[in-house]
């Protein structure tokens, strides 16, 4: 999708609703039951196999697909501590199974919420932004790499 930058930064409030209605049960066991979460926004050049990837993924991790080529993937369980590691795989798993794709993506975990998640949510996005704009393909950005 040419001009993807455009499209996020254009339509980055409708993406944004998505993935918050998405992530709602998510919400609610980090609320309740201190269960973290994280978040991996991906876009991908070519297109992915969701069938494929969620076969590798843990049953209550979820893939939606936000656009042609834009997709979030919400890790259950995975803490600040585990974040990086459970995005790490996510483009692991990519990578096998599309070797000659570039992907860009970010991350980001439940702890990095206000009461709506909203910061979470928006650090997606704009890791993604500086991912992209700096040619940081086939690697997760997170906190720790955004200066």
């Amino acid at each position: 999708m040419p001009g993807i930058l455009e499209y996020i930064k254009e339509n980055e409030h409708q993406l944004s609703e998505i993935v918050m209605n998405s992530i709602s049960e998510y919400m609610y066991r980090n609320t309740r039951y201190d269960t973290d979460f994280s978040i991996v926004l991906i876009y991908s050049y070519n297109d992915i196999d969701i069938v494929a990837l969620q076969k590798r993924l843990r049953l209550t991790d979820k893939i939606i697909e936000l656009e042609e080529n834009l997709y979030c993937v919400i890790l259950d369980g995975a803490s600040t501590e585990s974040c990086i590691k459970a995005a790490e795989n996510v483009n692991f798993h990519l990578l096998e199974l599309n070797a000659n794709n570039k992907y860009y993506l970010s991350a980001a975990d439940s702890h990095m919420n206000n009461p709506k998640y909203i910061n979470m949510i928006q650090s997606i996005f704009e890791r993604l932004d500086f991912a992209i704009k700096n040619d940081l393909s086939n690697i997760v950005v997170h906190q720790d790499y955004v200066f």
